[in-house]
């Protein structure tokens, strides 16, 4: 048996053909060629490129060189006289030829006769792969006036610095200095849109004043360069002794007297920003030769000219080179838990957990408690077992917050037996009972229809919610009644009344002005805020509307409320909450996560702006949901639809900007939401301002 070769192609149609019919196989930096046979085509990788044509784009060849060898000695020379040279940097090598750099603007030279690594006959003392950064050094520039020569000034001619469109200048980290008795000096700068001039000038108005390590102008004077600069050239004039001029890095000289008469340095340090190649982030991925790999992400250079690689957040190692590695924060110290044993690593992150059988904030001292177990229902109890769980459960509650039982004698006597004259709530939960008790404390009291096990469920759901606050701005549960067939919980009374019905109310509404309802807003987003984000354990209120915050700004109702494991972002759940304030992702993803809770509020903050109801099908057709019409309101037409009574030309700039922040809530994708202490943040601002 003797091996054949065959030739084999793709398709059954020309190149031409199936290039516009768009089936074409060949992918990028490839090219399609017709087979001899005259059937098909096949892919082949451009000069300089290399890979599988039919899978993805070839890649440049030099890349998949230096990641074959993984910076090995023998081929790619690492170091120069101590200073490290990462990938896109490389020297060619003198013996074979072979370059190891990305592209030509990257080539470096080892100089063996001044032992120096050079750039661009630059000396190169430092790379900096993960903040795009080269550390080069450039002479200062030395000019003396000499009035023999029968000239008024000293003039130097221009120095270029820089002269390139992927190297520039690090404004952020460089400044320019002038040391001189009476120096004139200005530096020429072009970007790729303009150019300017920027100009420094020092004075010797008093040697004995001259301030010892700061350049104020007194004989020494200090500004800044623009950003995105890819030209920058020098030119100074002295008119009395001799000026020395020059750019350096942040931090590396200090002014003294003494360097009027002579400068110690001859060379200084400056920080380049680099980049490469000459296309954008978008323009290199659809070409496919842009040079990032896995776990990075490609940054525009600020000159516009090419771009730069990074690592993402939670990984480390050089982009360019192969992908980055995940940081094991755990190990090496660099977590906010609160020690090794309560630190878990992951993918390009950690989370702090408690030990087992507790539950809470593995990085706060005391976050953690022990679990209180919600599921504690059976599948298949009787009316009596769920009141014996509701039962063990408030004991839990009263143990771990030292509250009390209250007696079913006490409340009923303090209730009138249960008259309906002393209701001040009800719904599908049950009724609520405004209470004096004998200790003359006003308390409220939400008593369950009947033995129903879901609400009983949500009584003992509140309980173990409320275990876990402590916030002001958060309804206080006070104690548990055991003594009935039915439920009781015994709250704080709240007198002023809840929102909604200031909002709807007329009589009400001449109490509930702008400033009021901005102060409800704000306090209502500071306690969810809390909720979210400080609690021990992450929470989602479920049913944030106007009915459960009240006027003092507190929120109330927790019976459908959820935890969110800290490991967690988002909680797979069944749809419940109030409709017209339900987020619509919610509604078709089931996903429950805080930003549920943000466009919720971004209703309630719609409500207090409009006095409209979330929900009317009494509005004209398209608006009878606030809150889908409410965000494309345009300015003019917001001031017509706020409530009569609260604008005014003191107020107009804040309704703006609350408006702005309702926008906000109401997208409909959460993760172009704003986190909840993002928008009480927003709303502290607006009253400060």
């Amino acid at each position: 048996m003797l091996p054949v070769v065959f030739y084999w192609s793709v398709g059954n149609k020309t190149c031409k053909e199936s290039l516009s019919r768009g089936t074409n196989a060949c992918k990028g930096n490839s090219t399609c060629v017709e087979t001899e046979s005259g059937y098909g085509y096949r892919c082949q990788c451009n000069q300089g490129f290399e890979g599988n044509p039919y899978l993805h784009a070839c890649t440049v060849l030099v890349q998949a060189v230096v990641a074959s060898n993984q910076i090995s000695l023998s081929r790619f020379q690492s170091e120069c006289y101590g200073i490290q040279i990462p990938y896109p940097f490389g020297i060619e090598n003198s013996s074979t030829g072979a370059t190891y750099f990305l592209e030509e603007s990257f080539e470096l030279t080892c100089n063996s006769t001044i032992s120096n690594l050079i750039w661009d006959n630059k000396s190169v003392i430092a790379i900096n792969v993960s903040q795009g950064q080269i550390d080069i050094l450039i002479s200062a520039i030395q000019i003396c006036y000499d009035s023999r020569l029968g000239n008024p000034v000293g003039l130097t001619p221009p120095f270029g610095i820089t002269n390139s469109l992927f190297f520039i200048i690090s404004n952020k980290d460089i400044k320019y200095i002038v040391v001189g008795y009476s120096t004139f000096s200005y530096l020429t700068i072009y970007s790729n849109t303009s150019g300017s001039i920027v100009v420094c000038v020092t004075q010797c108005h008093n040697i004995m004043s001259m301030d010892e390590g700061h350049c104020s102008g007194n004989g020494c004077c200090m500004v800044d360069i623009p950003t995105g600069m890819t030209m920058v050239t020098i030119q100074v004039a002295t008119y009395l002794y001799c000026s020395y001029s020059f750019v350096v890095k942040n931090g590396y000289y200090s002014f003294s007297k003494d360097h009027l008469e002579n400068l110690p340095y001859q060379i200084l340090p400056v920080v380049f920003d680099w980049s490469v190649g000459n296309k954008t982030c978008k323009e290199s991925l659809s070409r496919g030769t842009n040079a990032c790999k896995g776990n990075s992400t490609c940054v525009e250079a600020e000159s516009g000219y090419g771009y730069r690689c990074q690592c993402n957040q939670g990984f480390e190692g050089n982009p360019y080179l192969h992908a980055c590695t995940d940081i094991n924060e755990c190990d090496r110290h660099i977590h906010i838990c609160l020690s090794r044993d309560n630190c878990l690593n992951s993918i390009g992150s950690y989370s702090c957990f408690c030990p087992n059988g507790q539950l809470g904030n593995g990085s706060v001292i005391g976050g953690c408690h022990e679990k209180i177990h919600r599921n504690m229902l059976p599948k298949i109890v009787t009316g009596a077992r769920f009141i014996a769980v509701f039962v063990r459960t408030c004991l839990l509650y009263l143990r771990y917050q030292k509250r009390k039982l209250t007696k079913l004698k006490e409340l009923k006597k303090a209730t009138n037996n249960y008259d309906d004259n002393l209701v001040v709530g009800r719904g599908g939960f049950g009724t609520v009972y405004k209470e004096l008790l004998e200790n003359d404390k006003d308390v409220a009291i939400k008593k369950s229809k009947t033995v129903n096990p879901k609400q009983v469920e949500q009584f003992i759901n509140e309980v173990i919610i409320l275990s876990q606050i402590n916030r002001r701005n958060i309804v206080k549960l006070l104690g548990c009644c055991l003594e009935t067939e039915v439920p009781l919980l015994v709250y704080e009374f709240v007198s002023n009344g809840i929102v909604f019905d200031f909002i709807r109310n007329e009589n009400k509404r001449n109490n509930f002005n702008w400033k009021n309802r901005l102060k409800v807003a704000a306090e209502a987003a500071g306690a969810l805020s809390y909720l979210h984000s400080a609690a021990s354990i992450p929470i989602v209120h479920r049913d944030v509307k106007s009915a459960n915050i009240f006027l003092d700004a507190k929120v109330s109702d927790f019976g459908t409320s959820r935890f969110i494991p800290l490991d967690q972002v988002a909680l797979a759940t069944m749809v419940q909450g109030t409709f017209g304030y339900l987020d619509p992702e919610f509604m078709q993803t089931s996903q429950l996560t805080e930003k549920n809770d943000v466009y919720s509020f971004g209703v309630v903050l719609a409500e207090l702006l409009t006095g409209q109801k979330a929900l009317s099908f009494e509005r004209p057709e398209g608006k009878e949901n606030l809150a889908i019409y409410f965000p494309c309101l345009k300015e003019n037409r917001l001031f017509e639809a706020l409530q009569v009574g609260i604008l005014n030309e003191d107020n107009k700039q804040q309704i703006v900007e609350v408006a702005n922040v309702t926008a906000k809530c109401l997208k409909l994708k959460g993760e172009e939401r704003p986190y909840m202490k993002e928008v009480a943040g927003e709303l502290e601002g607006i009253i400060m301002h």
